[in-house]
């Protein structure tokens, strides 16, 4: 047997556990710390701080532990994950201890067994194992196990034990023992074309890039082909962006808007940001937008099990950017699972929107936060140990990233509805939408794995909104348009939502003005430098910048926004 791994806490014999588990902790902490692969290898381990303080589950970078990495010696290059690794270790030995039982009862079959019938159960452990014929997980840890690449490592225990999250069933099993084929055949049936409509493939209707005789994509760009349809590139030129569908809009320093917003917003460079209770590209629609994507959704760009269909004998669906979803039956039958029939309309008479930002351990919010309707976290800010600095509640959490797929263990709540965003640029001028379509299969899966957690996913169209608004804003500041490096941060799409669904947004901490980058131990960045205190800087995000335009939103309507730093 392999000899145990001691990992040096308080004692070197505070916590002993066997190799396997070992690696097991530090493949968790390689895949779930952010920004881990610039400090890899990591390692777990129960130890102290810089402080020499708080004994607790790390993952730790290779240049703070002892030559034979099993001590903290020094720096900030690690992250605290007590809860998360303490739940995955837990389920590690777990499965030891069902994989000795079951080895154990395996090796007396062999003993009891004629020669004949120990070479037939020999063989058969050697062959690759047959699909399942139902379609479950036979442990709470499969999903685990499966996340950690155990269906690979180890195909013979896994298949037949953890058939669901190895995703080895047969399309039959999956319906008759999951119940997604029950919810597919739902969403197909709400789908079912209007009487008399003549079905049409998504190729015989309207390209994206215009119709008729019209010049395509407004004159201005290039349509290009991408899932079986054309779409608009937008022109970026040094002064302005285009934007919307055929890049009918401009953006750039002084532009003004058509028909003045409709009376309903403020024009910002050539975008309207519409007043509360109002949206659209004029302003002229009442309501909030849908921020969720939904069934109703895709129904209505005309996106079905039977793809693009007619709304009205004779004509197609609209052109909608929705339409970018279409994909073949099993795969759309999927989507259509982990979404709501309709976006929620999650409105607040008062938001608290809270940061991560290390200034609020300088400061007493808690109470204040949680006095909120709704309290809005991001990217899996812990409240625990922190409850003095930014409260308890919590009513949404937004996350940007996946380590949550297969384990929820990793988040610091388990039971707040989760939206799955990204800050990732939507479109791209090869792999059109390829790279949100991502994280919408991302969200397809934690909800395969996890069906009762309440989950939403940021819809496509709302995204690109909550774009053009950065755009606008920034617009005085960008050099050159061309640049698409800088992109809108998870605190700025939050902030965007909030101003539409909140008749009072209060944000919290949205600040760079501390030594530290966030208030709880992190991968993502240690520190902050005096460089990134200027709002001109960043290369991916420009925070010190959004700070300043969430200042500047105080300012023009402090009855309905506050910025607290």
């Amino acid at each position: 047997s392999t000899a145990p791994c001691v990992h040096r806490g308080m004692a070197a014999d505070s916590l002993s556990i066997g190799a396997p588990c070992a690696r097991f902790l530090d493949a968790w902490c390689e895949r779930n710390c952010v920004h881990a692969p610039n400090h890899s290898p990591l390692f777990a381990r129960l130890d102290t701080n810089i402080h020499g303080q708080d004994i607790a589950w790390r993952c730790y970078a290779r240049s703070t532990l002892s030559a034979d990495t099993r001590r903290y010696i020094q720096g900030e290059l690690y992250c605290t994950r007590h809860l998360q690794l303490l739940g995955v270790l837990k389920e590690c030995e777990a499965h030891q201890a069902r994989s000795a039982s079951v080895a154990h009862a395996k090796g007396a079959a062999r003993r009891d067994a004629s020669p004949s019938e120990a070479r037939s159960l020999a063989g058969a452990q050697s062959q690759s194992p047959a699909r399942p014929a139902e379609c479950v997980d036979h442990f709470a840890e499969c999903s685990v196990w499966a996340f950690y690449d155990e269906c690979r490592l180890n195909a013979a225990y896994m298949h037949g034990r953890c058939a669901r999250s190895c995703g080895v069933c047969s399309a039959a099993a999956t319906s008759a023992t999951t119940g997604t084929a029950s919810a597919a055949a739902h969403a197909t049936d709400a789908l079912t074309p209007p009487s008399g409509a003549d079905p049409k493939h998504s190729s015989q209707c309207a390209s994206m890039c215009g119709v008729g005789s019209e010049p395509k994509c407004s004159g201005v760009g290039r349509c290009a082909p991408w899932n079986g349809r054309e779409w608009c590139e937008c022109p970026l030129l040094a002064d302005s962006r285009r934007v919307g569908l055929s890049c009918e809009r401009e953006i750039r320093p002084g532009a003004s808007c058509a028909g003045d917003c409709a009376g309903h917003g403020r024009c910002v460079n050539g975008w309207c940001d519409c007043d509360l209770g109002w949206h659209g590209a004029n302003c002229d629609e009442r309501g909030v937008a849908h921020a969720f994507l939904s069934r109703q959704a895709l129904r209505d760009a005309g996106v079905s099990d039977a793809a693009a269909y007619q709304t009205a004998a004779g004509t197609c669906a609209q052109p909608s950017v929705h339409q970018a979803f279409e994909r073949p039956r099993a795969e759309l039958s999927a989507l259509f699972a982990a979404l709501p029939d309709a976006s929620p309309p999650m409105r607040c008479s008062s938001c608290a929107v809270v940061s991560n930002a290390a200034i609020l351990l300088e400061r007493d919010y808690g109470a204040r936060i949680d006095g909120h309707e709704c309290v809005w976290r991001m990217n899996r800010g812990p409240t625990r140990g922190f409850e003095r600095h930014v409260g308890t509640r919590t009513t949404l959490d937004y996350v940007n990233s996946f380590p949550h797929l297969r384990s929820t263990a990793i988040l610091p709540r388990q039971d707040t509805p989760l939206l799955h965003g990204t800050t990732i640029e939507l479109q791209d001028s090869s792999k059109g939408f390829e790279k949100y379509m991502g994280w919408v299969s991302g969200h397809v899966q934690f909800k395969q794995h996890h069906p009762a957690h309440e989950a939403y996913v940021f819809d496509l169209p709302w995204l690109m909104r909550s774009w053009e608004a950065y755009y606008a804003y920034l617009a005085p500041r960008a050099t050159n348009f061309r640049n698409r490096a800088a992109r809108p941060s998870s605190g700025w799409h939050v902030a965007r939502l909030a101003l539409e669904r909140c008749d009072k947004v209060t944000m919290f901490g949205f600040s760079m003005h501390s030594a530290k980058f966030h208030y709880f131990d992190s991968m993502v960045q240690t520190t902050v430098s005096p460089e990134e205190r200027s709002p001109n800087y960043g290369y991916t995000h420009k925070f010190a910048w959004e700070h300043e335009v969430f200042a500047n939103w105080s300012r023009l309507m402090p009855e309905r926004f506050e910025l607290l730093q």
